[in-house]
């Protein structure tokens, strides 16, 4: 037994080393807006990118506020983490205030805000191939008149399109040049972006000039599959272990998805395919083969960085914005910290700290081992809720301060009252070890449901709160059942060498 409790100890103490490892390599933390400052940057709604039928844009109650703010936020913080703030400002404008980056960042967060987030599935329009001359033909004709070639959509009439233009999205370049092609553009029909001229791919320039190529647009609406018909998006790897883009469809979505594949599969007596561009943002992505019949799901493959993968995945899941933001923003304003976080935040961590050591003392020269399990108990409480926070990247607030000072205090007083409880009746010498487990139970068990219930309300206030209620939530939960965990091993062990010299020996103080 006493072996046990031996290797028991040890393996307490080897966890608490190896969370002091990963809190000390994974310093510092990350602050948040008070402690760091921050960037605040405001961006306005593109009003020329508005439906409506005022000329003028409309009026500001025609954006879905509340759904722009929602997408916004996902973007910017998905997992909820971070200290960030976003809100309409003015009429047609909205803030967002992030939290100190470095300049690479920073530009990523740009990049997310700007972007609408549409995803379309297209057949590229394919010479030679009857279905599509028409098509064809009519964007050679609106190339051929000066007022109509740069045009975006291919008009049969006034009004019906029946194709448009869509950029070939490239990859990062170098020293402002453009970057390579994510897609092969040989044999489609395309045109210089910039001056809307038909062209050859072999006969202009393709790292120096933009490139539209030309899609098909069916009538059916079969035929329109969109990004709000993807069910779970993921990232991934190709065959060629290059990062990838998994999707799942759902609902409606396999229905269409196995519309537009089946009616575009390869002709086998001569030897043709059929292409599907997807388009995010109207830049086309990659366009592979239509091989077979596509239903439930499928990936979007090309030659993607791990970065452009995180980036579509986390846009796809925070899903399309309801109007589109200009690409630069209004205003760009650097907020500094005054200091008065790190002065209120090193007061209240002093004082919990000198609380915290006070009790310490007490558990180990009044309590002995039932006080060494104790302050074990606390010492790795603190330690799970450091390296937890530094894991998931959670920003340091002074809500989450007050918290967690909170309950690692609540949580060692408790110890103490347990402790206090077994050593009165250990001394009895009458005592049976029935009775010492019974005085354990009677401070444990409520000391237990209090933090059962402090983690409880805590999940439900995180579920429903926003980041500001978060704040505290968080590490409510999370200091309740580290407590609650670390209480039960490290008081458990000493009450097991308690009773057993009790057993034994039928005598003694094994408190001290």
């Amino acid at each position: 037994m006493r072996l046990l409790t031996v290797l028991s100890f040890a393996v307490l103490v080897f966890v608490a080393i190896v969370l002091l490892v990963v809190v000390i390599v994974a310093w510092p933390p990350n602050m948040g807006l008070d402690f760091t400052g921050g960037v605040q940057l405001v961006y306005e709604v593109d009003r020329n990118a508005l439906v409506t039928d005022d000329e003028a844009g409309g009026s500001p109650a025609v954006v879905d506020w509340p759904s722009l703010i929602r997408a916004l936020t996902n973007r910017v913080n998905p997992a909820g983490m971070k200290e960030v703030v976003v809100r309409r400002y003015g009429e047609w404008q909205v803030e967002i205030v992030v939290p100190q980056a470095d300049r690479r960042e920073l530009a990523m967060i740009k990049k997310l805000i700007s972007t609408a987030g549409t995803l379309e599935f297209r057949i590229v329009a394919k010479p030679n191939h009857a279905p599509h001359e028409y098509v064809i033909n009519l964007a050679k004709q609106q190339a051929q008149d000066r007022n109509k070639r740069r045009a975006k959509n291919v008009r049969d009439g006034d009004d019906t399109i029946v194709g448009y233009w869509a950029r070939v999205d490239r990859e990062e370049g170098e020293d402002g040049k453009l970057g390579a092609l994510r897609v092969q553009v040989a044999g489609d029909v395309i045109r210089n972006a910039t001056t809307g001229e038909l062209t050859a791919w072999n006969q202009i320039e393709l790292d120096s000039v933009e490139i539209d190529v030309l899609m098909i647009v069916d009538e059916d609406p079969r035929f329109h599959v969109k990004g709000e018909h993807l069910g779970m998006v993921s990232r991934g790897y190709d065959e060629t272990m290059r990062p990838c883009v998994r999707f799942n469809m759902r609902g409606q979505g396999a229905g269409l998805m196995g519309a537009l594949t089946g009616s575009n599969l390869p002709d086998e007596a001569r030897d043709t395919y059929q292409r599907m561009a997807i388009l995010f943002d109207g830049q086309v992505l990659s366009a592979p083969r239509v091989i077979s019949q596509i239903r439930d799901r499928g990936q979007i493959t090309g030659s993607f960085t791990q970065e452009d993968v995180d980036f579509i995945v986390n846009v796809l899941h925070a899903g399309t914005l309801p109007v589109m933001l200009n690409e630069t923003p209004v205003s760009e304003t650097a907020i500094a910290s005054d200091g008065t976080a790190h002065q209120t935040a090193g007061l209240v961590i002093s004082i919990a700290l000198g609380a915290l050591v006070a009790i310490w003392l007490v558990l180990l020269l009044r309590y002995g081992l039932m006080g060494l399990g104790g302050s074990l108990a606390s010492s790795l409480q603190v330690l799970i809720v450091l390296a937890t926070i530094e894991l998931v990247h959670a920003a340091v607030t002074m809500p989450l301060i007050f918290a967690s000072a909170a309950i690692l205090l609540l949580a060692v007083v408790g110890k103490l009252l347990i402790c206090e409880s077994v050593r009165r009746r250990s001394r009895d010498e009458l005592s049976s070890v029935s009775s010492i487990w019974g005085g354990f139970l009677r401070s444990a068990i409520p000391f237990a449901l209090a933090l059962a219930a402090l983690w409880f309300s805590g999940i439900v206030v995180y579920a429903m709160g926003t980041f500001a209620v978060r704040s505290i939530a968080g590490p409510v939960v999370l200091g309740s059942m580290a407590a609650l965990v670390t209480s039960c091993f490290c008081l458990l062990l000493p009450m097991a060498v308690i009773t057993t010299e009790r057993q034994d020996q039928g005598r003694g103080d094994p408190l001290g």
